[in-house]
């Protein structure tokens, strides 16, 4: 075999070997000085679809049907319902709360009470006060204190008082809610007990006709901390808003939030839509590769912009989520999952996971046309270490890096590192209730949540109480904690490492490829950056979720308070969100481009020279490639068997 002379150092570059197709080596007499533009482009433009078999694109077409038939049914599907153990919000079944204080029932004492009412009251030895203590405090509590009719039924079952004479005591619960406030938190303190003889005892006195009526001593001691009751006391939820993408948007706009409607339509609606639109047009139209690797790295990188709604689920369920006591009587407001959401879960994950087929498919079609070519006349050229030194842009390990370059991406790398592991560990956000479901006996709430334990409270025991598709919730909760928390942790840790790696080692090309398409990929569905977005998206939603939940009856309670102010749930995020949004959209990203930038500057193994040449020198390369191709099939065995 003719040995090649070292004076003939080669200076290969990807844009020669586009123009060198295989048979080049083959066929080594065609001229290669002025390929046509149509030799060009049989490379660098083409369809993607007429480079695989047709099973290709009938797997890839019926997939993209399926998902379109997910997404349809997530956007007009509900995402989500939130239930009170409460018919606050008027639900279908029961009798909504007026609102206002019923007008007593007029007339004399004994057209309101019988003489068998006032047996009851007196009977049995027991005092009025007394009696009036218990049956108020039971049925005002029963009924949470705003529905007449709830009470007189109580009066009439419970103590055997006629209807007529019941209707009165429908009034005193109201008075006392609506004008001592007082009672809400203590109804036994001194200044409840002073309220209601002064305000309400009255009204009672005038409709009933029978005696003097106050309440029992007081005590001036603090109302007592007691112990929940057990989830089970609570009989009935009632369905009081549904969460879905059609009322999301419209409440948002309503209520002034346009940002966040626009982010809603955008990524949730639109963006779903349009992704496979691009995705179609990247399979079938006949476009460069260089265009259709940007769009898919593109695409690959932006379509978790749509579990945006996946993540609002999560953080309404860990934040609508409120056990405590109003009147006496234990309140219960919770969030529940339904089918679109994990229609909406599902569809996402089947885009990322066909966008990045599509971008492995490119990129073999893209290798056997460019990278295995290239391949094969390097080899053929037979370069050898010992003349590396020959090759003005020839190094072993980073193309011009230098040492402070180093300590540069060593310290962005640790930083980052460190910004995602305590941005996990510190609180990222924090609910407060306030007004009503603050002053309950036993659960004045304020919760600090991390990444890890807001998974938590989304599968608390107050979120999975009757819950009607709980494995449907933890469902939702366990990609939450694969998209985000596992792959970032996963994503910057296998990049760190790949650095300190790449910067002590040699790598080969084939390592390199499959560390940086690894990393890529983990990235693709790595989300902490859409978790965040989603968390403040639902921070601004808070208070109409509240109040939708609640109901406007909820004012009779509050003295003059309304929405949030009278029952509701504050939400603010901490400093661990403020350092995830740091790693998340500033440095994440830049450690993906130092990444790209760096492997792609890496030595190449033993017999490869760097890829570093002008346009201009493809003149004088072509006719010396051809020469390296002649030499080598003269080499071959077949050759010499000729001979």
């Amino acid at each position: 075999m003719e040995q090649i002379p070292t004076e003939k150092v080669m200076y290969i570059a990807k844009a020669e070997a586009k123009v060198c197709p295989t048979d080049a080596i083959q066929n080594p007499t065609d001229t290669m000085e002025n390929p046509t533009v149509e030799e060009r482009n049989h490379v660098q433009v083409g369809a993607l679809w007429k480079e695989y078999s047709l099973s290709h694109t009938s797997l890839l077409v019926g997939l993209i049907l399926a998902n379109l038939g997910l997404i349809l049914y997530a956007h007009i599907g509900v995402s989500g319902v939130i239930f009170t153990s409460f018919n606050l919000a008027g639900a279908p079944g029961t009798t909504a709360a007026p609102s206002s204080t019923p007008t007593p029932v007029s007339g004399t004492p004994l057209d309101q009470c019988t003489a068998q009412d006032l047996l009851i009251w007196h009977g049995n030895s027991t005092a009025n006060r007394t009696l009036y203590n218990t049956a108020l405090l039971k049925c005002g509590t029963d009924c949470f204190g705003t529905d007449p009719t709830c009470i007189k039924t109580c009066m009439v079952k419970t103590y055997g008082y006629s209807s007529a004479c019941a209707s009165c005591f429908s009034v005193t619960p109201q008075c006392t809610l609506s004008g001592c406030s007082t009672c809400i938190s203590n109804q036994k303190g001194c200044e409840c007990v002073d309220c209601v003889n002064l305000k309400c005892a009255p009204t009672l006195e005038a409709c009933l006709g029978m005696g003097a009526v106050n309440l029992s001593a007081c005590t001036r001691q603090p109302p007592k901390q007691e112990a929940p009751p057990p989830l089970s006391s609570i009989s009935t939820l009632y369905p009081a808003y549904d969460i879905g993408f059609g009322p999301s948007v419209k409440d948002a706009y309503n209520s002034g939030a346009r940002g966040i409607a626009a982010i809603i339509v955008i990524f949730s609606g639109a963006w779903p839509y349009l992704k496979i639109i691009i995705m179609l047009t990247l399979w079938f139209a006949p476009l460069a590769n260089r265009f259709r690797y940007i769009a898919l790295k593109f695409l690959v990188r932006a379509s978790k912009l749509t579990l945006v709604d996946v993540y609002a689920v999560i953080v309404i369920m860990a934040g609508v989520n409120i056990y405590t006591s109003v009147a006496g009587q234990p309140v219960l407001i919770k969030t529940e999952t339904r089918g679109s959401i994990y229609s909406f879960l599902i569809s996402s994950l089947l885009q990322l996971s066909l966008e990045n087929w599509m971008m492995y498919l490119h990129n073999q079609k893209s290798e056997d046309n460019t990278d295995l070519n290239t391949k094969k006349v390097l080899d053929s050229l037979l370069i050898q270490k010992d003349i590396c030194s020959l090759i003005v842009k020839c190094q072993e390990k980073f193309y011009e890096v230098s040492n402070i370059g180093v300590i540069i991406v060593f310290l962005i790398t640790c930083a980052s590192l460190g910004l995602l592991i305590a941005g996990m560990a510190l609180p990222i956000i924090s609910f407060r209730t306030v007004g009503l479901a603050a002053t309950g006996d036993y659960n004045a709430d304020y919760r600090n949540l991390t990444l890890f334990n807001l998974g938590e409270h989304s599968l608390s025991a107050i979120v999975m109480y009757k819950h009607a598709e709980p494995s449907g919730a933890r469902f939702l909760v366990t990609f939450y904690y694969i998209l985000g928390i596992a792959l970032p942790l996963g994503s910057a840790f296998l990049t760190g490492v790949s650095f300190i790696y790449f910067l002590c080692f040699r790598v080969s090309m084939k390592m390199r490829k499959g560390l940086y398409r690894g990393i890529s990929m983990t990235f693709s569905y790595s989300s902490i950056e859409v978790l965040l977005l989603a968390t403040v998206v639902v921070m601004q939603k808070y208070d109409d979720l509240i109040e939708k939940a609640v109901g406007s009856s909820a004012t009779n309670f509050c003295a003059g308070k309304t929405g949030n102010e009278c029952f509701g749930i504050q939400g603010h995020a901490e400093v661990g969100a403020s350092l995830l949004i740091l790693f998340g959209f500033i440095l994440l990203w830049i450690l993906q481009w130092i990444f790209a930038f760096m492997l792609s500057h890496l030595r190449l193994p033993d017999s490869y020279a760097v890829l570093q040449v002008s346009p201009d020198m493809l003149t004088v390369i072509r006719p010396l490639i051809r020469e390296v191709a002649s030499l080598r099939l003269a080499a071959s065995p077949a050759s010499e068997a000729n001979a």
